[in-house]
Protein backbone atom coordinates (compact mmCIF):
# COMPACT_ATOMS: atom_id res chain seq x y z
CA UNK A 1 0.00 0.00 0.00
CA UNK A 2 1.20 3.56 -0.92
CA UNK A 3 0.86 5.97 1.10
CA UNK A 4 -0.32 6.19 4.62
CA UNK A 5 -3.13 4.91 7.11
CA UNK A 6 -4.23 8.23 8.98
CA UNK A 7 -6.46 7.68 12.73
CA UNK A 8 -9.26 10.90 12.07
CA UNK A 9 -11.12 9.82 15.19
CA UNK A 10 -13.99 8.18 15.93
CA UNK A 11 -11.91 4.93 15.34
CA UNK A 12 -11.60 5.04 11.69
CA UNK A 13 -8.73 5.28 9.92
CA UNK A 14 -8.30 6.81 6.18
CA UNK A 15 -5.37 6.01 3.91
CA UNK A 16 -3.84 9.35 2.25
CA UNK A 17 -1.19 9.37 -0.34
CA UNK A 18 0.78 12.34 -0.64
CA UNK A 19 3.56 13.25 -3.24
CA UNK A 20 5.90 16.20 -3.45
CA UNK A 21 7.31 18.53 -1.08
CA UNK A 22 5.54 20.83 0.63
CA UNK A 23 6.33 24.34 -0.58
CA UNK A 24 5.43 28.09 -0.11
CA UNK A 25 1.89 26.96 -2.73
CA UNK A 26 -1.26 25.13 -2.04
CA UNK A 27 -1.40 21.68 -2.22
CA UNK A 28 -3.41 19.73 -4.89
CA UNK A 29 -6.13 17.85 -2.90
CA UNK A 30 -7.53 15.09 -5.37
CA UNK A 31 -11.38 14.09 -5.34
CA UNK A 32 -11.83 10.73 -7.33
CA UNK A 33 -15.26 9.78 -9.58
CA UNK A 34 -17.70 6.72 -9.01
CA UNK A 35 -15.16 3.46 -7.75
CA UNK A 36 -12.35 5.54 -7.33
CA UNK A 37 -9.07 5.47 -5.22
CA UNK A 38 -6.40 7.51 -4.77
CA UNK A 39 -4.53 5.10 -7.00
CA UNK A 40 -6.79 6.65 -9.67
CA UNK A 41 -4.27 9.88 -9.70
CA UNK A 42 -1.12 8.30 -9.72
CA UNK A 43 0.19 9.44 -13.05
CA UNK A 44 -0.90 12.95 -12.41
CA UNK A 45 0.76 13.03 -8.95
CA UNK A 46 3.85 12.41 -10.11
CA UNK A 47 4.03 14.81 -12.56
CA UNK A 48 3.10 17.31 -10.50
CA UNK A 49 5.58 15.59 -7.62
CA UNK A 50 8.99 18.11 -9.12
CA UNK A 51 7.05 21.01 -8.20
CA UNK A 52 4.14 21.05 -6.23
CA UNK A 53 2.50 19.18 -2.81
CA UNK A 54 -0.42 17.00 -3.80
CA UNK A 55 -2.70 14.25 -1.81
CA UNK A 56 -4.91 11.77 -3.30
CA UNK A 57 -7.02 9.61 -0.81
CA UNK A 58 -9.77 6.67 -0.22
CA UNK A 59 -13.11 7.85 0.69
CA UNK A 60 -14.76 5.96 3.82
CA UNK A 61 -15.02 2.06 2.98
CA UNK A 62 -13.40 2.29 -0.83
CA UNK A 63 -9.88 0.73 -1.48
CA UNK A 64 -7.76 1.25 1.77
CA UNK A 65 -10.04 3.50 3.88
CA UNK A 66 -12.80 2.22 7.16
CA UNK A 67 -16.10 2.74 6.43
CA UNK A 68 -18.23 5.72 7.85
CA UNK A 69 -21.37 6.07 8.32
CA UNK A 70 -24.77 6.01 6.12
CA UNK A 71 -25.84 7.84 3.94
CA UNK A 72 -22.60 8.34 2.10
CA UNK A 73 -23.48 12.11 0.96
CA UNK A 74 -21.29 15.16 -0.29
CA UNK A 75 -21.82 16.44 3.76
CA UNK A 76 -20.18 13.00 5.08
CA UNK A 77 -17.77 13.10 2.47
CA UNK A 78 -16.45 16.72 2.86
CA UNK A 79 -16.64 15.87 6.50
CA UNK A 80 -14.32 12.81 6.45
CA UNK A 81 -11.74 15.15 4.00
CA UNK A 82 -11.72 17.79 6.46
CA UNK A 83 -10.70 15.72 9.21
CA UNK A 84 -8.42 13.58 7.64
CA UNK A 85 -6.55 16.75 5.64
CA UNK A 86 -6.36 18.00 9.84
CA UNK A 87 -5.17 14.77 10.93
CA UNK A 88 -2.36 14.20 8.16
CA UNK A 89 -0.86 17.64 9.03
CA UNK A 90 -1.48 19.01 5.44
CA UNK A 91 -2.58 22.37 5.77
CA UNK A 92 -3.92 24.74 3.48
CA UNK A 93 -4.87 26.59 1.39
CA UNK A 94 -6.08 24.04 -1.00
CA UNK A 95 -6.39 23.59 -5.10
CA UNK A 96 -9.02 20.96 -5.66
CA UNK A 97 -8.96 18.44 -8.44
CA UNK A 98 -12.11 16.44 -9.16
CA UNK A 99 -12.46 13.58 -11.92
CA UNK A 100 -16.58 12.48 -12.55
CA UNK A 101 -18.71 12.52 -9.67
CA UNK A 102 -15.91 14.39 -7.74
CA UNK A 103 -16.91 18.05 -8.20
CA UNK A 104 -20.11 17.55 -6.36
CA UNK A 105 -18.18 16.87 -3.05
CA UNK A 106 -15.42 19.62 -4.18
CA UNK A 107 -17.88 22.23 -4.79
CA UNK A 108 -19.35 22.04 -1.19
CA UNK A 109 -15.67 21.58 0.49
CA UNK A 110 -15.24 24.73 -1.16
CA UNK A 111 -18.36 26.87 0.19
CA UNK A 112 -18.24 24.69 3.39
CA UNK A 113 -14.62 25.84 3.92
CA UNK A 114 -13.77 28.83 1.37
CA UNK A 115 -10.73 30.44 3.45
CA UNK A 116 -8.98 26.67 2.73
CA UNK A 117 -9.74 26.48 -1.05
CA UNK A 118 -7.66 28.56 -3.72
CA UNK A 119 -9.21 26.88 -6.68
CA UNK A 120 -11.13 24.36 -8.46
CA UNK A 121 -10.23 21.98 -11.86
CA UNK A 122 -12.81 19.95 -12.42
CA UNK A 123 -12.24 16.83 -14.91
CA UNK A 124 -14.57 15.45 -16.73
CA UNK A 125 -17.21 16.10 -14.70
CA UNK A 126 -20.91 17.47 -13.89
CA UNK A 127 -21.30 20.41 -11.99
CA UNK A 128 -23.92 20.14 -9.21
CA UNK A 129 -26.67 21.82 -10.61
CA UNK A 130 -26.33 19.91 -14.32
CA UNK A 131 -26.46 16.86 -11.86
CA UNK A 132 -30.17 17.96 -11.12
CA UNK A 133 -31.41 18.41 -14.66
CA UNK A 134 -33.84 16.12 -15.74
CA UNK A 135 -31.67 14.18 -18.47
CA UNK A 136 -28.82 13.65 -15.82
CA UNK A 137 -31.03 12.31 -12.94
CA UNK A 138 -32.46 9.54 -15.63
CA UNK A 139 -28.66 8.34 -16.02
CA UNK A 140 -28.23 8.42 -12.49
CA UNK A 141 -30.85 6.38 -12.02
CA UNK A 142 -29.82 3.76 -13.98
CA UNK A 143 -26.10 4.82 -12.86
CA UNK A 144 -27.22 3.97 -9.57
CA UNK A 145 -29.39 0.23 -10.43
CA UNK A 146 -26.04 -0.94 -12.22
CA UNK A 147 -23.26 -0.03 -9.94
CA UNK A 148 -25.93 -1.78 -6.97
CA UNK A 149 -25.44 -5.05 -8.93
CA UNK A 150 -21.13 -4.86 -8.11
CA UNK A 151 -21.24 -5.88 -4.45
CA UNK A 152 -23.09 -9.12 -5.62
CA UNK A 153 -20.42 -9.44 -8.41
CA UNK A 154 -17.43 -8.73 -6.10
CA UNK A 155 -18.93 -11.63 -3.22
CA UNK A 156 -19.47 -14.35 -6.08
CA UNK A 157 -16.14 -13.28 -7.51
CA UNK A 158 -16.81 -12.28 -10.25
CA UNK A 159 -15.16 -8.77 -10.61
CA UNK A 160 -12.17 -10.65 -9.51
CA UNK A 161 -12.32 -12.90 -12.30
CA UNK A 162 -12.55 -9.85 -14.55
CA UNK A 163 -9.94 -7.32 -13.08
CA UNK A 164 -7.35 -8.42 -15.26
CA UNK A 165 -9.05 -6.57 -18.38
CA UNK A 166 -11.08 -3.86 -16.32
CA UNK A 167 -9.80 -3.21 -13.16
CA UNK A 168 -7.82 -0.44 -14.89
CA UNK A 169 -8.97 1.62 -17.77
CA UNK A 170 -6.48 4.43 -17.41
CA UNK A 171 -3.75 2.75 -17.57
CA UNK A 172 -2.29 2.89 -14.59
CA UNK A 173 2.12 2.40 -13.37
CA UNK A 174 1.85 -2.08 -11.27
CA UNK A 175 1.82 -0.68 -7.61
CA UNK A 176 -1.45 1.60 -7.85
CA UNK A 177 -2.78 -0.60 -10.75
CA UNK A 178 -2.35 -3.65 -8.51
CA UNK A 179 -4.43 -1.30 -5.91
CA UNK A 180 -7.08 -0.67 -8.34
CA UNK A 181 -7.37 -4.73 -8.83
CA UNK A 182 -7.55 -5.13 -5.23
CA UNK A 183 -10.32 -2.61 -4.81
CA UNK A 184 -11.91 -3.33 -7.79
CA UNK A 185 -12.28 -6.96 -6.26
CA UNK A 186 -13.91 -6.18 -2.94
CA UNK A 187 -17.31 -6.35 -1.83
CA UNK A 188 -16.60 -3.76 0.88
CA UNK A 189 -15.17 -1.35 -1.10
CA UNK A 190 -18.05 -2.08 -3.96
CA UNK A 191 -20.61 -1.51 -2.18
CA UNK A 192 -20.01 1.47 -0.58
CA UNK A 193 -19.25 2.69 -3.88
CA UNK A 194 -22.60 1.72 -4.61
CA UNK A 195 -23.95 3.78 -1.46
CA UNK A 196 -22.07 7.15 -2.83
CA UNK A 197 -23.78 6.67 -5.82
CA UNK A 198 -27.21 5.87 -4.59
CA UNK A 199 -26.64 9.18 -2.59
CA UNK A 200 -25.44 11.06 -5.39
CA UNK A 201 -28.81 13.09 -5.78
CA UNK A 202 -29.13 14.00 -2.52
CA UNK A 203 -25.25 15.22 -2.83
CA UNK A 204 -25.96 17.50 -5.68
CA UNK A 205 -28.81 19.38 -3.65
CA UNK A 206 -26.80 20.04 -0.48
CA UNK A 207 -23.51 21.18 -2.86
CA UNK A 208 -26.76 23.44 -4.35
CA UNK A 209 -27.93 24.12 -1.43
CA UNK A 210 -24.17 26.10 -0.20
CA UNK A 211 -24.47 28.61 -2.98
CA UNK A 212 -22.70 29.35 -5.95
CA UNK A 213 -18.71 29.45 -6.35
CA UNK A 214 -17.35 32.76 -5.51
CA UNK A 215 -16.59 34.36 -9.31
CA UNK A 216 -13.56 35.27 -8.06
CA UNK A 217 -12.27 31.38 -7.80
CA UNK A 218 -10.10 30.23 -10.20
CA UNK A 219 -12.14 27.48 -11.87
CA UNK A 220 -10.03 25.19 -14.73
CA UNK A 221 -12.39 22.59 -16.73
CA UNK A 222 -10.79 19.74 -18.39
CA UNK A 223 -13.03 17.38 -20.52
CA UNK A 224 -12.94 14.37 -22.58
CA UNK A 225 -14.00 13.23 -25.69
CA UNK A 226 -16.16 14.98 -28.72
CA UNK A 227 -19.20 17.18 -27.50
CA UNK A 228 -23.00 16.12 -27.37
CA UNK A 229 -25.63 16.56 -26.29
CA UNK A 230 -25.17 14.51 -23.24
CA UNK A 231 -21.60 16.82 -22.61
CA UNK A 232 -23.58 19.59 -23.25
CA UNK A 233 -22.59 23.12 -21.53
CA UNK A 234 -19.60 21.11 -19.84
CA UNK A 235 -17.38 24.37 -19.96
CA UNK A 236 -20.24 26.47 -17.74
CA UNK A 237 -18.38 26.43 -14.45
CA UNK A 238 -15.33 27.93 -16.01
CA UNK A 239 -17.73 30.49 -18.16
CA UNK A 240 -18.90 31.68 -14.85
CA UNK A 241 -15.72 31.98 -13.05
CA UNK A 242 -13.76 35.65 -13.77
CA UNK A 243 -10.81 33.18 -14.21
CA UNK A 244 -11.98 30.51 -15.99
CA UNK A 245 -9.79 28.08 -17.89
CA UNK A 246 -11.41 25.69 -20.34
CA UNK A 247 -9.73 22.20 -22.22
CA UNK A 248 -11.43 19.73 -24.36
CA UNK A 249 -9.17 16.88 -25.03
CA UNK A 250 -11.05 14.99 -27.59
CA UNK A 251 -8.73 12.10 -28.11
CA UNK A 252 -9.04 11.22 -24.43
CA UNK A 253 -11.97 9.44 -23.09
CA UNK A 254 -13.66 9.76 -19.30
CA UNK A 255 -10.67 7.63 -17.89
CA UNK A 256 -8.07 7.94 -19.99
CA UNK A 257 -8.19 11.74 -19.33
CA UNK A 258 -5.68 10.77 -16.38
CA UNK A 259 -3.45 8.20 -17.96
CA UNK A 260 0.01 8.80 -19.50
CA UNK A 261 -0.92 10.01 -22.84
CA UNK A 262 -3.22 12.66 -21.65
CA UNK A 263 -2.86 13.53 -17.87
CA UNK A 264 -1.06 16.90 -18.95
CA UNK A 265 -4.20 18.68 -19.53
CA UNK A 266 -5.14 17.94 -16.32
CA UNK A 267 -1.44 19.63 -15.04
CA UNK A 268 -2.52 22.56 -17.54
CA UNK A 269 -5.52 22.90 -15.38
CA UNK A 270 -3.68 23.12 -12.22
CA UNK A 271 -0.94 25.79 -13.79
CA UNK A 272 -3.82 27.93 -14.70
CA UNK A 273 -5.02 27.89 -11.15
CA UNK A 274 -1.70 28.86 -9.84
CA UNK A 275 -1.63 31.73 -12.57
CA UNK A 276 -4.69 33.31 -11.72
CA UNK A 277 -3.69 33.41 -7.72
CA UNK A 278 -0.43 35.13 -8.66
CA UNK A 279 -0.86 38.95 -7.45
Amino acid sequence: MRGERVDIGGGRQMRIVCAGERGPGPTVIFESGAFGTAATWAIVQDRLAPRLRSCAYDRAGLGYSDPGPMPRDSKAIVADLHALLAAAREPGPYILVAHSMGPTHSYLYARTYPDEVKGLVLVDGASPDAVLTPQRAAFLRSFSKRSGYAPWAARFGIMAAVAPWYADPIGLPPVPKAEKARAFASVRHNRFAAAEISAWPKSAEEAVAAGPLDAALPVSVITAGPENAFRAGRSEPARRSQHGYFENVEAAAHNTIMGPDYADAIVRGVDHVLGALKP
